[in-house]
């Protein structure tokens, strides 16, 4: 029975050192892969993400936090560390399938399985510096690695209470709701044109961060999407025009991350809901606007769609270029010495979640106005045009 010993020993450096190194994963992380394998063998959908942290070596005592934003109502941290070591990093992530698609490949038409995104806050904190980070990724396959820049800016730390051994503290602060500019719709006469957000979708507006810095102000933490939950129509007639305005909820978390000596206070202000869509009459820049593109797009009086038809755009990710700002908006969270504001502009992107239902137009023609009815996605003005983005869309009578 001598072997029994070896063979355990086999079992023991195939699982811990060998796998793990030969995915990428640090050693020191192989129980994590592990325990990915058990989970595996039970049919649960995970898979292991494995973070390179890149940033300053300069850092004092620095302290690492990742929290996934994933379902933003529940924020969840999901590791801490301290030192230089915390800069790999592994920990078993969600594979939660939500659709299958038919890609070509060389070897011909394949079916496969797309993942739903997950969004994680990564803060790097070290005395008296301090930053925060999005990521967003989409685990594809079993094991992914990613690279993430955090490099941390001045911040003013606070002496640590006792010797707690506290790594960091989460606090929810609350939420406070705002009106941000996400969209613009146009018609011409003849046409009414309705811009419809449906039930769960989504459009991209900026998320922020903010820490004890010398300015103490917000600064972009990056692009976020909540969810809508109204199915809501903003509707143009006869050449008018108006801009649309979400009701948007932000939620905000302060997060104290505590190295040996020292803790710093950090903030996270997150879009987390739509709860409603409204609107504002503006100029419609339209008028006797045809371009001369190949993206232009036309339905003809003698289709048969019984004069409705939708418009929309390309199911991918769009660029993130800033679409609209909304100027001075306030929010505040909390109450007495715990609280925190919020004064500042907010953008809303061109760019959209993949996973969840974007925005398009519905179009009806009320009367003929020409043969042919033109339209096409608008960028940066009314002649200039886009390729199917989630951009204006313009139409003409020729």
């Amino acid at each position: 029975m001598k072997w029994r010993p070896l063979l355990a020993a086999s079992i023991i450096f195939l699982f811990f050192v060998i796998l793990p190194e030969s995915q990428g994963v640090p050693a020191k992380d192989s129980l994590q892969l592990y325990s990915l394998y058990l989970d595996w063998l039970q049919g649960k959908p995970v898979g292991l993400l494995n973070v390179d942290i890149q940033t300053s070596g300069s850092l004092e005592d620095p302290v690492v936090l990742i929290v996934d934003y994933t379902n933003k109502a529940q924020p969840k941290v999901v590791y801490s560390g301290r030192g230089h070591n915390a800069f790999e990093v592994s920990f078993k992530i969600p594979r939660i399938p939500f659709k299958v698609v038919r890609v070509a490949t060389e070897e011909g038409v394949q079916e496969k399985t797309v993942f739903r995104t997950r969004t994680y806050v990564i803060i790097v904190s070290g005395k008296n510096t301090w930053d925060a980070q999005i990521l967003r990724i989409t685990p594809e396959h079993p094991i992914t690695k990613v690279g993430v820049k955090v490099f941390p800016n001045k911040a003013s730390s606070f002496l640590k209470r006792g010797s707690s051994p506290t790594v960091y503290e989460h606090e929810y602060l609350g939420e406070d709701d705002a009106y941000v500019k996400v969209a613009k719709v146009y018609s011409v006469p003849g046409v009414r044109v309705a811009w419809h957000m449906p039930l769960y979708g989504t459009v991209g507006i900026e998320s922020f961060k903010k820490s004890w810095m010398t300015n103490d102000e917000w600064v972009e933490l990056g692009v976020e999407y909540p969810i809508s939950y109204v199915d809501r129509q903003i509707t143009v007639e006869d050449g008018d025009a108006k801009t649309v305005i979400a009701h948007v909820y932000y939620r905000c978390d302060k997060y104290t991350t505590c190295g040996n000596l020292w803790c710093n206070e950090g903030y996270v202000l997150i879009p987390v809901k739509i709860t409603g869509f409204y609107s504002s009459y503006i100029p419609n820049p339209l008028d006797g606007t045809h371009p001369n593109s190949g993206y232009v797009e036309y339905v003809s009086k003698e289709d048969e769609y019984d004069n409705y038809f939708q418009v929309a755009a390309d199911n991918r990710e769009d660029d993130s270029t800033t679409y609209l700002v909304t100027t001075s908006v306030s929010l505040s969270f909390g109450v007495g010495p715990v609280s925190v504001s919020f004064n500042g502009d907010v953008d809303s992107y061109r760019s959209s979640d993949l996973e969840h239902p974007r925005p398009y137009f519905d179009v009806w023609v009320k009367a003929w106005k020409a043969q042919r009815l033109y339209y096409w996605w608008m960028k940066q003005s009314p002649a200039q045009v886009s390729n199917k983005a989630t951009y204006e869309v313009g139409f003409s009578w020729r």
